[in-house]
């Protein structure tokens, strides 16, 4: 079904936002669809992807290409805790990407820690288009992070 979607979702000319949070069952084969998708649409600007379950590798995948697709502005990632830090550093190649039109990103109830803050941080110090960065219920940040 993720994999149907996505081929259809390739199509798209109108859809501006996407809400697909707490699909848990999607398969690793639905989401490499799906991030194939996001490099080359260029209607969506609002992502929904909370509560999903998303793996490590599926997280490195869905990053890389966000680098790609200059129209997204928000994306919600909340409450992935497989994702581990290689996962989420790779978002911080997308904070260093002047293409990149995103604006707000929701990264809470995940099990980031000191070193992809840290990653964040030094990312976001040229970035002059984020404006939301949420990184709040992840309780491994500690003073190091913040």
């Amino acid at each position: 079904a993720a994999v149907d979607l996505a081929n259809s979702l390739s199509q798209n000319r109108t859809l501006k936002k996407l809400n697909l949070c707490g699909n848990r069952s999607v398969a690793t084969r639905g989401w490499m669809a799906f991030s194939t998708v996001l490099q080359t649409d260029s209607r969506l600007a609002a992502l929904g992807l909370s509560d999903c379950n998303i793996s490590n590798e599926v997280a490195v995948m869905i990053a890389t290409s966000l680098t790609h697709n200059s129209s997204l502005k928000n994306v919600r990632l909340s409450g992935n805790p497989f994702i581990a830090a290689t996962g989420w550093t790779a978002f911080s190649t997308l904070f260093q990407n002047p293409d990149s039109r995103l604006v707000s990103i929701h990264l809470c109830r995940n099990n980031i820690g000191d070193e992809v803050a840290v990653s964040f941080a030094t990312s976001l110090a040229n970035n002059r288009r984020l404006e939301i960065l949420d990184l709040s219920g992840n309780p491994s940040i500690t003073a190091v992070g913040w």
